[in-house]
């Protein structure tokens, strides 16, 4: 038996196929559902496609932890420094922990420019050197 897992990613490649069709593309995945009498796994596979897009938007959007409030001319800085375009989307959350800087995340890449992670550096560095 085919899992709901397996019709939300099949579903989602067809509408990234057909981006601007997705009328069709529900109509497709409720003739499939209703063709192999797979009414009850809907559920399922809705909440599989949801799960799919939450990952997606989560990957498109550079996540930055700053120990403070960031306004937007900061917001451009790390932006550039990640290399990412100026509209892309953004979330901010405080991590007062992190002192000063920030810690970004962009594509499965983490980006540290926090003086907690330049203090556990040099912290590291000073253990090396009495080994």
């Amino acid at each position: 038996m085919i899992s709901s897992a397996h019709i939300a990613r099949a579903t989602l490649a067809l509408a990234d196929k057909h981006p601007h069709d997705a009328d069709r593309v529900a109509d497709m995945l409720l003739a499939f559902v209703r063709k192999y009498g797979l009414e009850t796994q809907l559920p399922a596979i809705l909440k599989n496609i949801e799960t799919e897009l939450f990952i997606r938007a989560q990957k498109e959007t550079l996540m930055i932890q700053s120990p403070y409030a960031l306004d937007n001319v900061t917001l451009s800085h790390i932006k550039k420094f990640v290399a990412v375009p100026e509209h892309t989307k953004t979330e901010t959350t405080e991590h007062p922990e992190l002192i000063g800087g920030f810690r970004a995340y962009w594509h499965d890449q983490k980006y540290d420019g926090s003086v907690a992670n330049t203090l556990e550096a040099l912290h590291q560095k000073l253990i090396d050197d009495e080994m």
